[in-house]
């Protein structure tokens, strides 16, 4: 089943938390610096389940709303998702559903500006 999210839910104050807190993680993953990663996209969301977006294949998620954001970013010509939602911190979706299987979130809400 696709995940597929609505609507805004955290304020733009937490979605620049999220973004600083995915930044600083990807940088220690890659080793560069935070300023060399882009922000493509951030986007409060409400997630269709539990999975927040990120299902693993073969578990089942609880059908309920979650509310929580989705952040793209680029670094080194790669593009990263981080997720978040409900009890779930922010995460690295390694696996993100593919968009024409309809797993992308849609962009109901307008993305928070990139903080530079």
């Amino acid at each position: 089943m696709a995940t597929q999210p609505t609507g805004p839910t955290p304020p733009r104050d937490d979605l620049q938390r999220l973004i600083t807190e995915a930044r600083e993680n990807l940088a220690r993953r890659l080793s560069v610096a935070a300023d060399r990663i882009e922000v493509l996209e951030a986007t409060a969301v409400i997630w269709p389940d539990a999975s927040v977006g990120c299902p693993q294949p073969g578990l089942r998620y609880r059908q309920v709303p979650v509310d929580g954001a989705c952040l793209r970013l680029r670094a080194e010509g790669r593009v990263y998702e981080y997720h978040s939602g409900g009890r779930r911190g922010l995460f690295l979706c390694e696996h993100p559903p593919d968009a024409h299987q309809g797993g992308s979130p849609r962009r109901d809400a307008p993305p928070a500006p990139p903080r530079e």
